[in-house]
């Protein structure tokens, strides 16, 4: 019998200072620095896990191209992926054969990463994109873009591109919504199309779309803009990080009717130092852990 070591929660981390460290892992529980990834420094909103968690993979901030590691190992892999501007967003399909979108100024192209082959492009946005995020089965990811646009893709419409000449632009397969400033981030509930997609935004707010209608159920107000959206499996607590350094709360059961929904509360904010320790800072909201 082969000794099996033991699991550990991580969290993987890229930053703009960290030289040719370029993606940090440390673990959740203590904040000890585990290991160290070498290459580029990575583009913000690309950082993204390949099959189970068997490879990384991020685009290089100011280069036209992706870079890969083996989990196991702490060297970057030779092979990389030419794209045809640099990435301002990033994300992998979680299942089935793996495809790639990447966000390359206001565009949306979509790659197969076996083949490294393109298989189509869309330009509906008409500002940079900031934020990718797949459905947890796969056939559908979400789009923001400071032009405000939330959007869903079909990713069948951009393979079906592939056997067609002269195929029109893809479409999105619902315009979710916009808001007022920049989609800072998008998340998803663990039930995939038939669930939740909430996208975040600097205009203070965060919207709750239903996936399988594409209308929007809830706006959530913050007092700030925000700039990250979590929420838990069922969809029923959302949690923003804003810019002035809080966490908000967002309960979404007992089901509120459909509107406007105001945050209530901040919840303690756990993060990790340089030295490898974890702070907590009291805020006003009597929880000291946050499982998304």
């Amino acid at each position: 019998m082969t000794h099996m070591e033991p699991l550990i929660e991580a969290i993987v981390v890229t930053s703009n200072n960290t030289g040719a460290e370029s993606v940090q892992v440390y673990d959740v529980a203590t904040g000890t620095h585990l290991k160290s990834y070498r290459g580029d420094i990575s583009a913000q909103s690309t950082l993204c896990f390949v099959g189970q968690a068997e490879y990384l993979m991020a685009a290089v901030r100011d280069k036209p191209f992706l870079q890969a590691w083996a989990l196991p190992r702490h060297e970057t892999l030779q092979i990389r992926l030419i794209v045809p501007g640099k990435a301002c967003a990033m994300a992998v399909s979680p299942s089935g054969p793996k495809y790639c979108v990447i966000g390359i100024a206001e565009k949306l192209t979509v790659y197969k990463l076996v083949t490294g082959r393109m298989i189509g492009v869309s330009s509906r946005h008409y500002q940079p994109v900031t934020c990718v995020k797949f459905t947890p089965c796969g056939n559908y990811f979400a789009s923001g873009g400071e032009d405000g646009f939330v959007y869903l893709w079909s990713l069948a419409s951009f393979i079906e591109t592939l056997h067609k000449q002269d195929a029109p632009q893809v479409q999105p397969h619902f315009i979710l919504g916009q808001h007022s400033d920049k989609v800072t981030d998008l998340a998803m509930t663990s039930s995939g199309m038939q669930g939740f997609l909430v996208s975040s935004s600097l205009d203070h707010t965060a919207k709750v779309f239903d996936l399988v209608t594409g209308r929007l159920i809830y706006n959530i107000i913050s007092g700030t803009g925000i700039t990250s959206v979590a929420c838990n499996s069922l969809g029923s607590q959302v949690f923003l990080g804003n810019n002035n350094g809080t966490v908000n709360i967002a309960n979404l059961l007992p089901h509120p009717p459909p509107g406007d929904v105001q945050v209530n509360g901040c919840l303690y904010l756990c993060f990790l130092v340089d030295k490898g320790f974890q702070v907590t800072v009291p805020c006003n909201f009597n929880t000291s852990t946050i499982y998304i």
